[in-house]
């Protein structure tokens, strides 16, 4: 075989589409001619990636071997057609048969995921050593993107571990020990880290290496106090601490503002909705400038005596601002107040109030029992005991 024949076939050839007699004759030509054995190298690197690229998408069954007839048949077709074009046709034609294939491969992928799952891109997968992470408030492990946060080792040994989404493979884990309350943005990890006793750190770790951006190090306010879980707004890193609500820049690390307030008792975990930063106490809904730490406004609920409080929970939905309160004794409250205004709307009685959520259509009551109640009218729309 000349080159020119050998270039018509090169594809076939690649594809196991030739006779052995044909194989062998391109074979005999590809040892002594380095033009066509490049672009031979080029087909099978093109053919392997397209492979690699399917491989987790379909595997042995009826569909699989349906779209391996049809693929073969069309190899077939243009074997025996013999177009015997120079260059660009030949190219054109497998650059078409390649789409054809990966199209089927989507179909037969959505056909047999819409027909109970049976291939996924997603492969079960497990990683050791994963430590829970304190409280009901945070979203824990953290997803974002592609990858998944978590915790892994003991007390203040902890490491924030980086894992692959899809495979369960370990990507990095970072060198400092943290304690807990993990959370991120598009970019950094957040955490708290132990310095000495007395004094804790918050840090930044990339996302992508998890090397350290910043620390913004602090004396305790009291011992027995901790920092609350971490909330992200639009102007950086939120958290409570006593009776002290304070936010630090997420780019620097910085501290932007420190706002004390005049209560006793546990703050709720911030959340922002709008421009605006809510904190709560067993007393009072406090709502405060994201910008400057401002006290907006303070809607009191009035003094109430309880052996125990837990920190109250907060809900935040665009005109409204959900409050669950725990006494003991006493019992749990939900109360609901206008966002502009801090205005009470309406109240619920409920048992050890855990968690809450919104959708803006339902407001979900986690504690002994799992609620969800018409934000408005604050009726039930349906109750499970969990």
């Amino acid at each position: 075989m000349n080159c020119r024949e050998v270039q018509e076939n090169l594809e076939l050839f690649v594809l196991d589409g030739l006779s052995p007699d044909e194989c062998r004759h391109i074979r005999e030509h590809l040892v002594s001619c380095p033009d066509c054995r490049m672009e031979e190298q080029a087909l099978r690197n093109t053919a392997e990636r397209f492979r690699s690229s399917c491989k987790d998408v379909v595997g042995q069954g009826e569909s699989f071997e349906k779209l391996r007839r049809h693929v073969y048949s069309e190899i077939d077709f243009v074997k025996e057609r013999k177009i015997s074009r120079y260059g660009v046709t030949l190219k054109v034609a497998a650059m078409l048969l390649g789409c054809l294939g990966f199209s089927l491969l989507i179909c037969f992928y959505m056909q047999e995921n819409n027909d109970g799952g049976k291939y996924c891109l997603c492969k079960p997968w497990q990683y050791a050593g994963v430590v829970p992470c304190r409280g009901g408030d945070a979203a824990y492990p953290l997803v974002r993107g592609e990858n998944i946060f978590v915790l892994a080792g003991q007390d203040q040994h902890q490491r924030i571990v980086a894992i692959r989404k899809r495979t369960g493979d370990l990507l990095w884990r970072s060198a400092m020990g943290v304690t807990d309350y993990l959370n991120a943005d598009d970019l950094r990890i957040f955490a708290w880290k132990h310095v000495t006793d007395g004094e804790t750190a918050l840090v930044a770790l990339d996302q992508k290496t998890g090397k350290l951006l910043w620390q913004y190090s602090r004396k305790s306010l009291q011992e027995s106090r901790r920092p609350s879980h971490l909330s992200l707004t639009k102007n950086g890193v939120c958290w409570t601490e006593g009776n002290r609500v304070f936010l630090v820049e997420t780019q620097t690390g910085r501290l932007k503002w420190e706002r004390q307030i005049d209560v006793k008792g546990p703050l709720s975990l911030p959340k922002e909705n709008g421009d605006r930063i809510y904190i709560a106490s067993n007393n009072a809904l406090y709502a405060i400038n994201g910008c400057d730490g401002r006290v907006t406004w303070r809607e009191n609920y009035g003094e109430h005596k309880a052996a125990f409080s837990l920190p109250p929970v907060l809900a935040c939905d665009k005109d409204k601002i959900v409050v669950g309160q725990v006494r003991i004794p006493g019992g749990g409250t939900i109360r609901c107040h206008d966002g502009s205004t801090g205005k009470f709307v309406w109240e619920r009685k409920a048992g050890i109030i855990l968690g809450l959520q919104t959708d803006g259509q339902h407001l979900f009551v986690r504690s002994n029992v799992l609620l969800a109640l018409d934000p408005g009218t604050v009726s039930l729309e349906w109750e499970i005991n969990i």
